[in-house]
């Protein structure tokens, strides 16, 4: 029997037209979704029905605490404590800790109450304790809610330890578009990223033959479209707006869970976005939001696709290819780059847990069979990809970060992202083409100066 709790969830889009052979509405673990202005008056109920009768202990920080008291209240039939982090909270292994020292030896699972580093903590300490967790969303800031990875900072490192999907998503606009229109702004930065990383998921399939869905693109390029169309609306109708890139953020995170990875929300863009936060804690600075990041590393990874995609062919000659067969493949060269890139613990845990990039892959091909595959990618992507000025407009109409300088990333950081941030992640990007044309260096430095300008 369907129970009120049940009628009110909000249905994730199905994914039509999909030839892919697999199975995906409703994905594998696909958690429910309550969506809506009554989402509140049907959490304690759906939580009781998903995650069973508690006791549970909710986790909120500093900003998020007057949120956590409304929900607490709403969830006055359901036995829970509140830890709150009495500063804004970090997805670190610090922040990790703490929650774990204060779980309670009988709670029975766990609520997050807030954006992407709250969740992120609490799913994985849920995981480590083997009790589920809900997420109250306070923001539309980013795409990671339905999740099953939780990225975390350790040792100046952001590492995505492997964990879980949340058992429930309440998201009622009551809280989340409560947030700081700044928040909104970075969600809608962080779907505008979409635009790369799906390019970037389609080089990779058509180079190494990476799993792709025609069904899965399709219902992320929808929703961006839509994000797209309410760009203006961010201040002139900011609750509206804040559902839109919700549900925006919340279909990204469906599709990477119908995936089994992130390629369908993530690519160079964040690569880029990890690396400037990696820089920010070595240098002790503060780090912009991720999904502004996102926004603007966007720009920048559409910008050496759009120079890319006017060449006929990758390599013009031969003995070229030769010598970068030679050099993408050689372990001493990437480990001396990474150890010029990346902070000596940061270095570390790049070479550990990427010891290989796919690009490696590529070298296996020829002079002839490189440029045969470029011919294909241009064929696909030419004109499927907006102009870093599209972009950098689009951005601006939302009122979202658009340049490196809108936050305060100087031209060296944009250099060196561009030249570094390749090596975080295995998976292939335009940064690993650009770096298999020979102008990796070129571009950073063209972009690092004409970034300035924009």
């Amino acid at each position: 029997m369907m129970t009120k709790a049940m009628k009110n969830r909000w249905p994730i889009p199905k994914l039509a037209a999909c030839t892919c052979g697999r199975a995906h509405t409703p994905a594998p673990g696909m958690p429910p979704v309550l969506m809506g202005e009554e989402s509140l008056r049907s959490a304690a109920a759906l939580l009781q029905e998903t995650m069973g009768p508690g006791p549970f202990m909710m986790v909120a920080d500093c900003n998020t605490q007057p949120l956590a008291d409304i929900i607490s209240a709403r969830l006055s039939s359901l036995p829970h404590t509140v830890f709150t982090f009495p500063h804004a909270a970090e997805a670190t292994a610090q922040s990790v800790a703490l929650i774990e020292a204060a779980l309670p030896a009988d709670a029975k699972g766990l609520i997050a109450v807030g954006s992407g580093s709250i969740t992120d903590c609490t799913r994985l300490v849920s995981f480590k304790a083997g009790l589920p967790f809900a997420v109250f969303p306070t923001a539309a800031s980013m795409d990671g809610y339905l999740s099953w990875g939780a990225p975390v900072l350790v040792d100046g490192y952001k590492r995505t330890y492997p964990a879980q999907s949340p058992a429930v998503v309440i998201a009622d606009p009551e809280i989340y578009a409560a947030a700081p229109i700044t928040l909104t702004q970075a969600g809608f930065g962080d779907i505008l990223g979409k635009y790369t990383s799906l390019a970037d998921w389609r080089i990779g399939h058509l180079l190494l033959a990476e799993y792709w869905c025609s069904a899965i693109v399709s219902s992320v390029e929808q929703v961006l479209g839509e994000c797209m169309d309410i760009a203006d609306q961010l201040a002139t109708d900011p609750v509206a707006a804040a559902t839109t890139v919700m549900q925006a953020l919340l279909v990204t995170g469906h599709a990477m869970i119908c995936v089994g990875n992130s390629r369908p929300a993530s690519g160079a863009e964040h690569h880029i976005s990890h690396y400037w936060e990696m820089r920010a804690l070595a240098e002790n600075q503060p780090a912009p939001y991720h999904g502004a990041q996102v926004g603007v590393a966007c720009v920048l990874s559409a910008a050496i696709y759009e120079a890319l995609l006017v060449r006929e062919s990758l390599v013009e000659k031969p003995f070229e290819w030769a010598g970068r067969q030679e050099s993408l493949s050689d372990h001493i060269i990437r480990q001396a780059t990474v150890n010029a890139g990346y902070a000596k613990d940061a270095a570390a845990q790049v070479l550990a847990d990427n010891p290989r990039k796919h690009v490696e892959q590529a070298t296996q091909l020829s002079f002839e069979q490189i440029n045969a595959w470029w011919a294909q990618c241009r064929n696909i992507l030419e004109h499927r990809l907006p102009s870093p000025s599209m972009l950098v407009a689009a951005l601006r109409r939302a009122g979202a970060p658009a340049t490196p300088r809108d936050l305060g990333i100087s031209p060296d950081w944009v250099y060196d992202a561009i030249v570094y941030a390749r090596e975080l992640r295995p998976i292939l990007t335009i940064l690993d083409v650009a770096a298999m044309a020979g102008v990796l260096e070129q571009m950073a430095e063209r972009l690092a100066e004409e970034s300035s300008r924009w």
